[in-house]
Parts: C-alpha cells; sequence; structure tokens
C-alpha cells in the first residue's frame, strides 16, 4: 500500500462507483456535491459544464490501493482517471502505467508557501518531469 493524502478517480458513472466503493472496499460516503459555473466551464472547456464529485472515507482514509484502477475499468468498462495529492511523481507514473486515461495533479509556485495542497503540489520542474 501507498500512503498518501487523498486520491480521485474519474468515473462514467458516479451512482455505480459509489456503490463499488461502499459495497466491495467498505467506504462510506462522507461529501457530495455538484459544481457549476464559469470556473468549471473553463476547466472543462464546455460552456454550462456541471462536474459532480463526492468522498468517501475509510477507517483508513489515508491508504488507497492503486489497482483499484484496474478493477473500477474492468468493472464500468469506462475510462477512469487520477487525481494524485502525493509528494513526488512515482505514484503518477504507476497511474499511467495501470492504464489511467486522466492524471489531475495541483501546480504551485513554491511547495512551502500557505495552504492545504501547497506541500503535494508540482512546482514548475515537477510539471515539466511529469509531462516530459
Amino acid at each position: 500500500m501507498i500512503n498518501i493524502r487523498h486520491v480521485g478517480l474519474v468515473v462514467a458513472d458516479l451512482e455505480r462507483a459509489i456503490n463499488f466503493y461502499s459495497e466491495v472496499f467498505g467506504f462510506k460516503l462522507n461529501a457530495r456535491n455538484t459544481e457549476t459555473g464559469a470556473y468549471i466551464d473553463t476547466l472543462v472547456g464546455l460552456s454550462g459544464a456541471c462536474v459532480e464529485w463526492c468522498g468517501h472515507i475509510s477507517d483508513d482514509a489515508r491508504r488507497c490501493k492503486l489497482l483499484s484502477i484496474k478493477t473500477l475499468r474492468d468493472t464500468f468498462h469506462c475510462p477512469v482517471g487520477y487525481s494524485g495529492y502525493e509528494s513526488g511523481l512515482a505514484v503518477s507514473f504507476a497511474a499511467v502505467g495501470l492504464g489511467i486515461t486522466v492524471l489531475e495533479r495541483h501546480i504551485t509556485l513554491d511547495r512551502s508557501m500557505y495552504g492545504s495542497d501547497q506541500a503535494a503540489s508540482l512546482e514548475t520542474a515537477g510539471l515539466r518531469n511529469l509531462v516530459n
């Protein structure tokens, strides 16, 4: 297992994904929201876009099995993405190797800046290493 602060997976059917994580992994749904507006339109690249997200927790919310990427893809027959909040690039590269189609990472000018996501964000050099 790899310890990380957060994981996000992009799925085509949120209801099925919620049920999957609840039934298979025993996770509990702790948050769910829908985001719209200019920021989401810009982020997605579509006018009038809507992003629905949810958060699950487990007894050990800091652990994630990367092999669930394959399980989700095989179970739902859809593209699966990964949202990394860990330090470094190894987990992101592993997720790519496991067949994700979307990778999301936070970027920052300085990882020592104030903020909850700064320490796990990529600075310019890290982003360059990720995409090259």
